[in-house]
C-alpha cells in the first residue's frame, strides 16, 4: 500500500461561493495514481483499491476487481459500504464512479456532523433537569423556580445554560 496527495484548486467566483471544477480533481486523481504507482512499482493491473479523503476525513473505498469475480466481491464488499467495479473500467465510469463516492462521503459526514450535535443537546438537556433536580432537592425550589435561575444566571453572567448547570452540579451533587 501507498498514500499520494495532490491538491487541487477552489474558485470562489463572489463571496460565499465556493466552487471546484471537475478535470481539477480528475487530473488530480490521475496524478496520485501515476505517482502510487511509481511508489510502489505496482503495474496498473494490480491496482485493487483506490480510498479517497477529500478534506472531510471520511474515507470511501472503490475496489476494482476481475470482472470474473465481480459479482462475489461485490455481494460481500457492500455490507462494508465498499463501492465495487469491474475490471476493465472505463474512464467515465471511473471518473463517474469516484465522484459518486466523494458525495456519499460528503453526505455521511454532514449527517454523522448533524447527530453529533444532536447529540451535545441532548447532553445540555440531560445536564440542565440533573442540574433542576439537585437545585430542586438542595434549595427546595420548583421545577419552574429552578429553570428561571438556569436560565437567569447564563443571561446574566453571559454563559450557556450547560455551563451554570455544571457549576450547580458541581457545588451539589455528592
Amino acid at each position: 500500500a501507498a498514500t499520494a496527495t495532490c491538491e487541487y484548486p477552489t474558485y470562489y467566483p463572489q463571496s460565499g461561493w465556493a466552487e471546484q471544477n471537475p478535470e481539477d480533481s480528475w487530473n488530480a486523481f490521475v496524478s496520485n495514481v501515476c505517482e502510487l504507482l511509481r511508489k510502489s512499482g505496482a503495474a496498473p493491473e494490480d491496482i485493487a483499491a483506490v480510498a479517497l479523503d477529500a478534506a472531510t476525513g471520511h474515507m470511501g473505498v472503490l475496489l476494482l476487481t476481475k470482472a470474473d469475480l465481480y459479482e462475489q466481491v461485490s455481494f460481500r464488499a457492500e455490507d462494508a459500504g465498499i463501492l465495487t467495479l469491474p475490471k476493465p473500467v472505463q474512464r467515465q465510469t471511473l471518473y463517474t464512479s469516484l465522484k459518486l463516492l466523494a458525495a456519499v462521503s460528503t453526505r455521511l459526514a454532514k449527517m454523522e456532523q448533524r447527530a453529533k450535535t444532536l447529540e451535545e443537546k441532548m447532553m445540555d438537556i440531560r445536564l440542565v433537569n440533573r442540574a433542576k433536580w439537585l437545585l430542586i432537592s438542595h434549595l427546595g425550589m420548583n421545577e419552574t423556580d429552578a429553570h428561571y435561575y438556569i436560565e437567569k444566571q447564563a443571561m446574566d453572567t453571559r454563559r450557556s445554560r450547560r455551563e451554570i448547570a455544571e457549576d450547580v452540579i458541581r457545588t451539589y451533587d455528592s
